[in-house]
């Protein structure tokens, strides 16, 4: 009796050393894999014969289990903005070569035409001179007719009407035709700013 007596308790003891490494080593696997990390608390519970203890750890785990994980919550998110933003740089090809810089922001849920995607675009069209006479800054409303390909290449063409500023601010227009490859894509646009030639313009477009 006396050894029973002596023996029991450094049992719990080493019972329930054993529940806190199995509790560490789960809440390292959980940061590894998003798995519950709770389960530790059970084995503690079962290992030190504490119905309390086994009733609160069996709480905890089914909380863990409704909660979803941190991982789990970006599985399957593709776009985290609704509007989606792209950067463009260029050169304006003719009547005279200038540097074309701008931006565009994509409204999917608003369209004029059906079928067509309304994109809001900003440009600067410049030369050596910057902010000089020659200057052009188009904001254009655009509409957008937009055909998926095989993979993630898209082609897409359309128009765009707004204000060109600069100098004497003028209202003109902009045919727009173009590709994207997943992130990247090329576009030329043909201006029509109110004024003089037309202006053709070639660039680059990325995703942001």
């Amino acid at each position: 009796m006396m050894l029973s007596t002596h023996v029991r308790p450094r049992v719990g003891a080493v019972s329930l050393l054993c529940g806190a490494l199995l509790t560490g080593f789960s809440g390292l696997s959980a940061m590894a894999d998003g798995s519950n990390a709770n389960s530790g608390a059970g084995i503690v519970a079962h290992l030190s014969g504490d119905s309390a203890m086994q009733t609160a750890a069996k709480k905890l785990d089914e909380a863990a289990t409704l909660r979803p994980s941190g991982r789990q919550s970006c599985v399957g998110v593709t776009n985290p903005t609704p509007f989606p933003i792209n950067l463009r740089i260029g050169a304006l090809l003719s009547p005279k070569g200038k540097l074309d810089i701008g931006a565009d922001l994509t409204l999917p849920d608003l369209h004029i035409l059906p079928s067509f995607t309304t994109r809001i675009d900003a440009d600067a069209i410049f030369g050596a001179n910057i902010g000089g006479s020659q200057t052009i800054i188009p904001v254009t409303f655009d509409q957008l007719y937009t055909k998926s390909l095989p993979g993630t290449t898209s082609f897409y063409f359309g128009g765009g009407a707004g204000l060109y500023l600069g100098g004497r601010s003028r209202f003109g227009g902009k045919a727009v035709v173009g590709a994207t490859f997943n992130r990247f894509g090329v576009e030329a646009d043909l201006h029509f700013s109110g004024s003089g030639d037309p202006l053709l313009s070639l660039q680059g477009r990325i995703a942001i």
